[in-house]
């Protein structure tokens, strides 16, 4: 208990140091240690495996606001869009209920929200190796592609709510990988880093599409999206169309801890991939964003996501396992059911004020796994009402 307590006042003095308040979220702190304070992971990390382990009470702010008894709670669905990925048929490492979760999340939006279905764009991978020609699965193109057609999309008005939803693998990218991989790896790493020029560049977290490390058209390996990838779309939305941006991801992306753990029920991390697609993620990443004006690199210096654009649902924090469940021979992701009953019985009810944060603490924890919700405007109601 000593050694916990002397974490947590870790934490709470690096809070301090990065002007955030009292409650703030522990995966805010170590997003921002991975860049400003590298030498404090150690502890923040070990702070985290403990929390895991003993299963400590989430460390999820409560709403600054108090709820209005006043406020009633509806949604207009004709103002209501959606980018919908769910991929069972990795080639390498298959998965069982992710296919299920997106059609569940397709449900809630359309038969319960009352969204138009023309507004709902839904991409499944049920079998491997897909036509190059099939523009519902998801490969890394389309799932770049659905993204892109948000912003270029002219129904979709500023303000409307923008629902992104991911069920399927993640990984996560960093040094030690790449140390134990091929001559290929570590030159790869050299080659982000520039000409005597290093980049502060791991660690990447990424999700990845159904053609993962196939080779495209060009002779080259097909890369996982990476989180600067995504964030970098995610403001070009937020600019065109508002910060109304709500993404939802069941996977996890601690790769060598679910390694560990087939015992328990986890999936959605598998291992990243080597060195030819960690430069194709790179590269293909840059080139989707050279097509908006004044984006930034992926490669700056000190770059940093941007957390005002959206919102993040996640299954689960670092180090901590996605895990499913099953009802007979259907299964389904832990999170996602919880999520999805919850935001079910939030829509019938009235007089509510529920916010995202507030939401994060009413979806159930499982073993091993506990939701995190992010954003700086992680206190907005839900659905960014007012």
């Amino acid at each position: 208990m000593a050694r916990a307590l002397e974490l947590v006042q870790v934490e709470k003095e690096l809070a301090e140091r990065y002007g955030c308040s009292e409650d703030y979220d522990p995966p805010d702190i170590l997003a921002r240690a991975r860049i400003d304070t590298p030498g404090a992971l150690h502890d923040l990390n070990e702070l985290y495996n403990l929390r895991m382990r003993t299963q400590l009470p989430r460390q999820l702010p409560q709403s600054r606001r108090q709820p209005s008894s006043a406020l009633r709670h509806r949604v207009n669905a004709s103002r209501f869009w959606g980018v919908i990925v769910g991929v069972n048929a990795y080639e390498d490492a298959p998965l069982l209920g992710s296919v299920e979760d997106a059609f569940r999340m397709k449900h809630l939006l359309i038969d319960v929200f009352g969204v138009p279905r023309e507004q709902i764009k839904t991409l499944v991978g049920i079998e491997e190796r897909p036509s190059p020609d099939n523009s519902c699965a998801p490969t890394r193109a389309n799932i770049i592609k659905a993204l892109r057609d948000l912003v270029d999309n002219r129904l979709i008005r500023h303000g409307d709510n923008i629902v992104i939803y991911f069920s399927g693998h993640g990984t996560s990218y960093t040094e030690s990988d790449y140390e134990n991989y091929s001559d290929l790896a570590r030159e790869a790493i050299s080659y982000i880093a520039g000409d005597g020029h290093p980049i502060k560049l791991f660690p990447i977290e990424a999700l990845c599409p159904i053609d993962r490390n196939t080779i495209d058209s060009d002779g080259s390996p097909v890369p996982d999206i990476s989180d600067r990838e995504i964030n970098a779309i995610l403001t070009e939305i937020a600019h065109a169309k508002g910060h109304h941006i709500t993404v939802i991801l069941d996977c996890c992306h601690s790769g060598g801890a679910t390694r560990n753990a087939a015992a328990l029920g986890t999936r959605k991390s598998i291992p990243p991939l080597e060195g030819a697609a960690l430069i194709a993620m790179f590269r293909i990443g840059s080139k989707t964003l050279q097509q908006f004006p004044g984006h930034h690199s992926l490669w700056a210096p000190g770059w940093r996501p941007d957390m005002k654009s959206h919102v993040i649902l996640a299954a689960c924090k670092d180090h901590e396992f996605a895990r499913e469940g099953s009802r007979g021979s259907q299964y389904y992701g832990i999170f996602t059911d919880s999520l999805v009953n919850v935001l079910k019985s939030s829509f019938r009810r009235t007089g509510m004020g529920t916010t995202y944060a507030d939401l994060g603490n009413m979806v159930k924890s499982g073993l091993y796994q506990t939701p995190v919700v992010a954003g700086d405007r992680r206190h907005s109601y839900l659905w960014y009402q007012t």
